[in-house]
């Protein structure tokens, strides 16, 4: 008899899937407390949720960070990107804000603490909230502007199927291949 303790296959399955995409649906859930329905929207609710969004000189390779000063949430964007990335940036560093510098949530970034997994975490955040705008030009230019963001995806979906692949394997090993003791 299976102990209240123990998971199901199906269970850890759905568990693994939740947390790979648990960014994605961060930044719905963020995105509708803050009514953004458009690219044009996202800035002025983003500060008017508390962060400061700065523009500044920084290096060539850096398009912005996300930064607690003084006890205050903050954005800086590198003035000298593009307006594509900088409408891209805003998105995730507030992804970054909300799943690895919000003290009141727990992250272990997909279990694995990494910068290259808080970077992948923050683009699905951001690609996810670009996707659920109202589709118009400026979006789609946003979208087409970042190359990666397929490959993004691309990650994820492999991700998925491989687990629901694994687990299926395992269930079919544990009950066709004869137990030995």
């Amino acid at each position: 008899m299976k102990s209240i303790d123990q998971a199901s296959s199906l269970e850890i399955v759905l568990q693994c899937l939740g947390k790979i995409w648990e960014p994605a649906g961060e930044a719905l859930n963020v995105q509708n407390e803050m009514g953004v329905h458009s690219l044009e929207e996202t800035q002025a609710a983003v500060e008017r949720a508390g962060y400061e969004i700065c523009q500044v000189d920084l290096p060539e390779k850096v398009s912005g960070f996300a930064e607690i000063i003084a006890d205050k949430p903050h954005i800086v964007l590198n003035r000298q990107k593009s307006p594509q990335n900088l409408r891209y940036t805003i998105p995730h560093e507030l992804g970054h804000h909300i799943l690895h510098l919000n003290p009141l949530r727990e992250s272990d970034l997909l279990g694995f603490p990494s910068v290259g997994n808080a970077e992948l975490e923050a683009d699905l955040f951001a690609i996810s909230w670009l996707l659920c705008l109202r589709k118009d030009k400026p979006r789609d230019d946003v979208l087409l502007w970042n190359p990666e963001s397929s490959t993004t995806l691309a990650i994820y979906f492999f991700l998925s199927v491989a687990i629901v692949l694994f687990a299926l394997l395992a269930s079919f090993m544990a009950r066709y291949v004869p137990e030995t003791r």
